[in-house]
């Protein structure tokens, strides 16, 4: 992340993606693979990527 972010919201989407009305200016869309992930899993998967992140 950014140094000068303060916060973080981790959203796991639809598979499809998020509609571009969906998302604000402030708001940065990425995938996490090339592979859709159970929602489940997306979220454990992103929380430990923003964990990992934030421990450096």
């Amino acid at each position: 992340m950014p140094p000068d972010v303060s916060r973080c919201t981790f959203l796991v989407g639809p598979e499809g993606g998020f509609e571009a009305g969906e998302l604000t200016p402030e708001m940065i869309s990425f995938r996490l693979s090339d592979r859709v992930l159970r929602t489940e899993t997306a979220a454990l998967v992103g929380a430990f990527a923003v964990l990992k992140e934030l421990a450096r």
